[in-house]
């Protein structure tokens, strides 16, 4: 007994010193010191005091051992994992990231604490994955593991405020309530002193921000804390050392298992296409797969063909995800992240709905949201960061199939229709527009043939597109988006943007070889010309389908195309259109060997060019036409013209022509005998044609250069040059053989040898 009186004697003594000592130090503060100064040593009384009772009075005047304290103080070990969720399959990746950053920290517990935060979209397995690894890896920490969701996207109610949390935590230590501080940082200061000695884990979920978790974390080493939240907790990352960890959708063999899982083997493998089909359908997010297995786990009788035709039917729609209660309704689920954002990012979200494609640029949101670039970048990084949206490169963004059907559901209910229409108007102004600029760069002609306003509408951004590089650059990101705009301006009636956007993009698709795609896009064009009346539209979109059908070597539809665009070039007035199209004409009758016909199209557009001025013309026609005297025998007149076509190409910048007429210029020499000179000038198209990224070109010029090599002897060197043709014609594919002649090469190696 006079042992325990002394022991608290002894706390009594240190309490009260405590105690007086601050009041002193508070007393003596003068008027000019600042107030923060008296915060500061407010806390400090107060941390004090908080300090657990038995902490003092477990020391002993002798040397006495603390073991009995420590077990004491570690007898409590909370437990409060949540059951791992049933079903979970994959993230092997992730769970083996997890565990390598326990597996990293030093030895004993020695070293900085680790915190892992987990970032996704709603639905993607954040929670799934963070009770599970922490389950795999509880019996590292023997001190147990504490739990907490922080409903930082509930919408039935405020987040979970962290000092209810660290007093929850508190509690679940067995700290007596009469040693917690009714001060929230007093408190945070407590559980920090009593987790120094321990090695727990601590697991935060659903945190709506940093501030939330912040004072959660223990300042000792010897713990893991695991964050997961919908947002990016940037600052965590920087001020406490986090390492983040974004989830993205299951692949489709983890798919598939969760399928199996939930529905069985037998059944997924009696229909493997349909639980393909169902897989594709639920674009690999977790809860969506789930909702859907859910639903045929408790209809075994209907098929998993009927369960695709019901998804089917919905179009995509989040009605194909109903739910009995929030957490399974993926459209509550989206909304919880959605109704915290400010209105700008909200407005983005909500256009996002609307856009046409699977990826949007800055510019193109600024346009359409008829906004500035920065607060469109601004709205585009705060929907990023609360996955709303991906950030697929710097400044371009993509969304979640299903993400974009709950977007496109908030623009109908939140949109106005006169909104929606210049938002649309603007967007398609600024595909239209940056479409052009980079057109020009890929073949100068696009000027001068069709009417585009010099400058936008007004609140419509541009793509940066500065050079020949950057132009093939963006119609390689936008071509599917491009695509997907023109179908949007046809459906829309917007007929002027449905014919002149498929005109910007006729030169990439040809140079690249999407042959369906031009076919697809000129099609459209054409309709879309008709119903507008536009002449100057059918007639482009006559000499566009007249190309698109002449590579496949369709050359009765081509020549029907390219007939009817030279009748409405002339009708127009058009001479520079004119001769373009007999130039085609001209190609076409060479392909059916009718050069003498070739070569009187070519002579006449070669007369109309050199009345109009315009260079590009007059180049094209010199060097086809000298091609076909060069074929016809008349050597001298044909390398005269195929120069002088070289000589203006260079002279107005247009290196693809050059390429041409190189090749042109070898072809003269090589009819005329002159083989070696003829290896050279093809050798020079070929380079131009590689710079720039023509592979059907590479292929022509290879292909030339191959049968000048042949004439002069060079059998190997042939051999090795057409095998080059044929490996990139193989490349490519065999689809599309028109233009690429891929038969004619191997003729031309077999009959080597």
């Amino acid at each position: 007994m006079a042992g325990r009186s002394s022991k608290w004697g002894f706390a009594l003594i240190v309490l009260v010193a405590a105690f007086f000592s601050t009041w002193g130090l508070c007393a003596l503060i003068k008027p000019g010191i600042s107030d923060d100064v008296a915060l500061a040593l407010a806390g400090l009384s107060t941390a004090v005091l908080s300090l657990p009772l038995g902490v003092w009075a477990t020391r002993q005047p002798t040397g006495t051992s603390a073991l009995a304290a420590e077990e004491t103080r570690h007898a409590i070990v909370p437990r409060q994992l949540p059951a791992i969720p049933p079903g979970f399959v994959g993230r092997s990746a992730e769970l083996t990231s997890l565990t390598a950053l326990l597996d990293s920290a030093p030895p004993g517990g020695e070293g900085l604490i680790v915190i892992s935060a987990i970032d996704g979209m709603a639905g993607i397995g954040k929670t799934a994955l963070a009770i599970r690894w922490a389950h795999l890896v509880a019996g590292r920490f023997p001190d147990g593991h504490l739990y907490v969701n922080l409903r930082g996207f509930d919408p039935a109610g405020d987040p979970v405020s962290w000092r209810d949390a660290l007093r929850g935590f508190l509690d679940a230590l067995e700290v007596p309530s009469e040693r917690i501080p009714a001060d929230a940082e007093a408190q945070a200061a407590l559980y920090r002193s009593v987790m120094s000695e321990r090695r727990m884990l601590i697991v935060l979920d659903n945190a709506r921000d940093a501030e939330q978790v912040r004072p959660l974390v223990p300042g000792s080493p010897g713990s893991a804390v695991v964050v997961t939240s919908r947002n990016r907790l940037t600052s965590l990352t920087a001020l406490q050392g986090s390492y983040p960890l974004t989830l993205d959708v299951l692949s489709d063999d983890e798919a598939r298992h969760l399928l199996i899982h939930r529905l069985g083997r037998d059944r997924i493998d009696t229909e493997p296409a349909a639980a393909d089909t169902l897989i594709a359908l639920c674009a690999g997010l977790p809860l969506a797969l789930t909702i859907v297995a859910a639903y045929g786990a408790v209809h075994p009788q209907f098929s998993l063909a009927a369960l695709v035709t019901q998804l089917r039917d919905r179009e995509q729609s989040l009605d194909a995800f109903p739910g009995e209660d929030a957490p399974t309704d993926l459209r509550t689920v989206f909304s919880w992240s959605y109704r915290h954002l400010a209105d700008p990012a909200a407005r983005v979200f909500r256009l996002m709905g609307l856009h046409p494609g699977h990826e949007i640029t800055v510019p193109a949101m600024a346009s359409f949201a008829g906004m500035e670039r920065r607060a469109a970048r601004e709205a585009l990084s705060n929907l990023s960061a609360a996955h709303l949206v991906a950030e697929l490169a710097a400044g371009r963004y993509s969304q979640h199939d299903l993400l974009r059907a709950y977007a496109g559901e908030l623009a109908d209910a939140h949109e106005r229709d006169d909104d929606r229409r210049d938002a649309i108007d603007r967007l398609l102004a600024h595909y239209l527009h940056s479409a052009f600029t980079a057109a020009v760069l890929l073949h100068p002609r696009a000027g001068p043939l069709i009417d585009i306003p010099d400058r936008p509408p007004p609140g419509v951004a541009l793509a940066e597109i500065p050079n020949y590089a950057s132009a093939i650059s963006w119609f390689e990101t936008e071509h599917a988006t491009l695509m997907a705009t023109v179908r949007l301006a046809a459906e829309t009636g917007r007929h002027t943007y449905a014919w002149q956007l498929p005109w910007t993009m006729e030169e990439y698709l040809d140079r690249r070889g999407h042959r369906n795609d031009s076919l697809a896009m000129q099609k459209t064009a054409l309709w879309a010309a008709e119903c507008q009346g536009s002449t100057i539209g059918q007639a482009h979109a006559h000499s566009a389908l007249g190309r698109a059908y002449h590579w496949p070597r369709l050359d009765d539809k081509s020549r029907h195309h390219y007939e009817r665009a030279a009748r409405l070039f002339e009708t127009l007035g058009n001479p520079v259109g004119h001769a373009h199209a007999l130039i085609d004409i001209s190609h076409i009758c060479e392909h059916q060997g009718k050069v003498p016909e070739a070569l009187i199209h070519g002579d006449r557009a070669l007369q109309l060019a050199e009345g109009t001025g315009d260079g590009r013309a007059l180049a094209r026609a010199l060097y086809f036409s000298g091609w076909y005297l060069a074929i016809l025998g008349q050597a001298a007149p044909a390398i005269a013209r195929c120069r002088e076509a070289l000589l203006l190409e260079r002279d107005i910048g247009d290196v693809r022509g050059e390429a041409f007429a190189l090749d042109a210029l070898g072809s003269a020499h090589h009819r005329s005998g002159l083989h070696t000179e003829a290896v050279a000038f093809h050798q020079g198209a070929f380079i131009l044609f590689e710079g720039f990224g023509d592979r059907y070109g590479q292929i022509k010029s290879l292909r030339n250069r191959g049968d000048a090599l042949h004439a002069a002897g060079r059998a190997d060197e042939a051999r090795a040059v057409w095998q080059q043709a044929l490996d990139i014609a193989i490349e490519i594919g065999d689809a599309d053989p028109g233009h690429v002649f891929p038969d004619l090469i191997r003729d031309r190696l077999t009959a080597l040898g």
